[in-house]
């Protein structure tokens, strides 16, 4: 592989591999073989940068290729899934923008993202029948009208696909159009590039991301393999420049459903001054449905990061509720009898 241009995301945005067969030449043995119905069903595709951290990983177990290689799993039919189960689309009251919450809104600036990952909830946007596309500037023009026009909308999220996917001349301007409707007090754009794409955040990206008033940005880990040189060097940058990062992370059975896993991962997210935002239980989505480990161990798995971390470290636990219900905030129980779990793991009487 030619790696002359290697520390370039458009380099690397141009030579994803969407051929299971070429990665599989590319990383020889180490690479198993996948299920052809799910990715003509959920296209393939990762980047050159990912590839190569895929194949430094441990062969068996490799927590990466779980993440990113279609599997037969994908094809599981229950009931209850559907394409949107958070009925996104339902609550669009113009093209790209979602209106769930009072106090905030979510704007789709693309359904372009650098890898795809198989437990996405949003696998509907990259199906091989759709089109790669960015927002049009009319579609954008009447998001922000829609906006501007509810004083209650105080916090605009951009998301996608990949928002930072968007070339910085066009980011730029998407920004500053957002941040002069005067109800606008917070920006937060969610990006997986810190993990599969760190080159990205290049220079002219930090300077446009650190000032641009009231912004947050929430990158996306989900294992500390996840935390290599490149992404911890992505994280730095933009953490010296000013701007405040989150990470939210998605519990997913045999990838990262291990309580030492998580302690680790968030450890480290801390230590990098990254805030672990929320764990994230996987949607009931189609093609998802074998992430799911089952609540009661999601919750057992929260127990144990409750006594091992310091709050600041500890990310909130959520479901999303189907039928665009939103978010509930979960907790493990941690009393019986009147009395509450301590660190030891005994149970003390509390007298209100």
């Amino acid at each position: 592989m030619n790696i002359y241009n290697w520390n370039d995301w458009r380099w690397q945005l141009k030579n994803g591999i969407s051929g299971v067969g070429d990665a599989a030449t590319l990383l020889g043995t180490s690479f198993p073989r996948s299920d052809t119905r799910a990715r003509e069903k959920f296209p393939f595709l990762v980047t050159p940068y990912l590839l190569e951290l895929i194949r430094t990983q441990k062969k068996n177990d490799n927590p990466l290729v779980k993440q990113f290689l279609p599997s037969a799993n994908e094809m599981l039919t229950k009931k209850h899934l559907t394409d949107d189960p958070l009925c996104e689309e339902e609550q669009m009251p113009v093209p790209s923008l979602i209106h769930r919450y009072p106090g905030r809104a979510l704007l789709l600036l693309t359904n372009r993202c650098p890898a795809h990952c198989r437990f996405c909830f949003r696998k509907r946007k990259w199906k091989s029948s759709e089109k790669k596309t960015d927002i049009s500037l009319r579609d954008f023009r009447n998001a922000l009208k829609y906006i501007s026009g509810n004083e209650k909308i105080r916090e605009v999220i951009l998301s996608g696909g990949d928002p930072l996917l968007i070339e910085n001349k066009r980011l730029r301007q998407f920004l500053q159009e957002i941040t002069r409707i005067p109800n606008v007090k917070l920006v937060r754009i969610h990006s997986r590039v810190l993990s599969v794409l760190p080159m990205r955040i290049d220079r002219e990206l930090v300077k446009i991301l650190s000032g641009t008033q009231g912004l947050w940005l929430s990158g996306h880990f989900n294992h500390p393999a996840e935390l290599t040189k490149e992404s911890r060097s992505a994280c730095a940058k933009l953490v010296s420049s000013g701007v405040p990062l989150l990470s939210q992370t998605v519990l997913l059975k045999g990838i990262n459903d291990d309580a030492d896993i998580l302690e680790e991962l968030f450890l480290n997210l801390a230590a990098m001054k990254i805030k672990p935002y929320y764990l994230f239980y996987p949607d009931p989505v189609t093609g998802v449905m074998h992430f799911r480990t089952g609540l009661a161990k999601a919750l057992g798995i929260m127990r144990e990061l409750l006594k091992r971390l310091p709050h600041h470290a500890v990310p909130s636990f959520a479901i999303d509720l189907p039928g665009g219900g939103g978010k509930v905030h979960l907790l493990p129980d941690m009393s019986k009898n009147g009395a509450f779990e301590a660190i030891s793991g005994k149970f003390v009487k509390y007298t209100d």
